[in-house]
């Protein structure tokens, strides 16, 4: 992203400064607070100089915003206690490719009149951790975005499409989201989730692995002393000797 260059005058300097980390972006209470006027932003937008992103937001950078541009822009907009959250938190952690509308979680007692197009609200009641990842809002952290998305997932193959996605991304906390899932009074998907975690420590990486175990070795009846086994994997491999031995017979 370019870095706004700041036109000469007063505040222009300050201006540039505060939208430089945030995606090239300022909020109109920001303008505010440096003693400028609604007259000169609208000044500011007639030249083209800016472009309103959403209402009371601003770009400062010519050409097409970018998605961190859009990503604070919805933060400014929502309010400092909002938050990427479920897929657009995914894409600021790096996992998907960014696009709108941007997702975004508000307090559960706040609400946004008509939000724009660009925007998916989300209210929470519960608060979510929160990081920030490099050049982006607040952000829900990676493995509650996964868990939100998950809870709303319908087919048991979806929900091992998503956790093995995420799980192998370097920033996945496995303990983590053990604890995301233990937080949840009502988790949809628990025991396939417990299960999923425990099949990804014993080194399942691959949703045809996940699979495999789940729905060709454990659906048959393997030996009851597989449980004593060291580790999942030697589990895994126990179940397929005992399973391969009792086809052959």
């Amino acid at each position: 992203m370019t870095v706004p260059t700041p036109p000469t005058g007063s505040g222009h300097a300050e201006i540039a400064r505060r939208a430089a980390p945030q995606g090239g972006v300022v909020s109109r209470q920001q303008l505010l607070s440096i003693g400028w006027t609604d007259c000169r932003i609208r000044g500011q937008l007639a030249a083209s100089r800016w472009a309103r992103l959403l209402p009371g937001v601003y770009n400062t950078v010519t050409g097409e915003p970018d998605m961190a541009a859009w990503w604070w822009a919805a933060h400014l907009y929502a309010g400092d206690a909002s938050r990427l959250t479920r897929a657009s938190a995914l894409q600021a952690w790096g996992l998907r490719a960014p696009q709108l509308p941007v997702e975004i979680a508000i307090p559960g007692d706040r609400r946004l009149r008509k939000p724009p197009d660009e925007l998916r609200v989300q209210r929470y009641w519960a608060s979510r951790p929160v990081r920030s990842p490099r050049g982006c809002p607040p952000t829900v952290e990676l493995e509650h975005a996964l868990l939100d998305i998950v809870i709303d997932t319908d087919g048991e193959r979806d929900v091992i499409d998503a956790a093995t996605s995420v799980g192998q991304h370097r920033q996945f906390r496995l303990r983590s989201f053990e604890r995301a899932i233990a937080a949840r009074g009502s988790c949809r998907h628990r025991a396939l989730l417990t299960s999923l975690i425990a099949e990804i420590r014993g080194g399942a990486t691959s949703p045809l692995e996940l699979e495999g175990v789940r729905r060709v070795l454990r659906a048959m009846a393997c030996p009851s002393d597989v449980a004593k086994c060291a580790s999942p994997k030697t589990e895994r491999q126990c179940c397929a000797i005992a399973c391969w031995s009792r086809s052959e017979s």
